[in-house]
């Protein structure tokens, strides 16, 4: 009866220990426009942010590839098109708190750190021997807690990135967006033990 008893207390701080250690699941999602959301750079920046908010002791990091995939399948399948014009590539439909829970659910996530980026058009001005080119980028971070559909972090960043170009060069408009993008990732701080 003894060694019973035993090993019913020895199963049950095992389990404890399990529940109490769990690693949480954290997906990432990331809307942008198709030429930035395909694109390694991007991704790697995405991923490396997620690793330094969410470390590997407490969280488990779905990467943007794997959660790519399902938000393309989702998108698909709700009718939630991509749009090409006048040479912009994005989805004309944003997605919604329940969008993302749904997402969230099928990837068996607890959380999910959500980013979407938007940009102005590209301003160019040119001085003496130079041209720069010039963009505004809104990065709209978020965290969701799965299971409860709410978004438990939200800031919203302004930055801007420019690229020059002396003499004979031209400027480049993705380098501009990269470094606004930069800035933006650099301004995200989250609290995990508040999420």
């Amino acid at each position: 009866m003894i060694k019973l008893k035993s090993l019913v207390i020895c199963v049950f701080m095992m389990f404890i220990c399990a529940t109490v250690f769990a690693q949480q699941k954290v997906a990432i999602f990331l809307e942008a426009p198709l030429t930035f959301c395909n694109d390694e750079k991007v991704h790697t920046m995405v991923d490396e942010k997620a690793q330094l908010i969410f470390t590997k002791d407490k969280f488990d990091i779905l990467p943007l590839s794997d959660s790519l995939s399902a938000i393309q399948l989702y998108r698909e399948e709700h009718d939630m098109a991509s749009v090409v014009s006048s040479g912009w590539s994005g989805y004309a439909v944003p997605m919604k708190k329940e969008n993302v829970q749904e997402i969230g659910k099928n990837l068996a996530c607890d959380y999910v750190f959500f980013v979407r980026l938007t940009n102005d058009v590209p301003r160019y001005s040119s001085g003496f021997m130079s041209v720069t080119a010039k963009t505004n980028i809104t990065c709209d971070a978020r965290v969701m807690n799965v299971a409860k559909g709410e978004y438990t972090f939200m800031k919203q960043i302004l930055t801007e990135g420019k690229s020059t170009a002396i003499y004979m060069g031209a400027p480049s408009f993705e380098k501009a967006y990269f470094r606004a993008f930069e800035k933006a990732l650099k301004d995200i701080k989250i609290d995990t033990n508040k999420i």
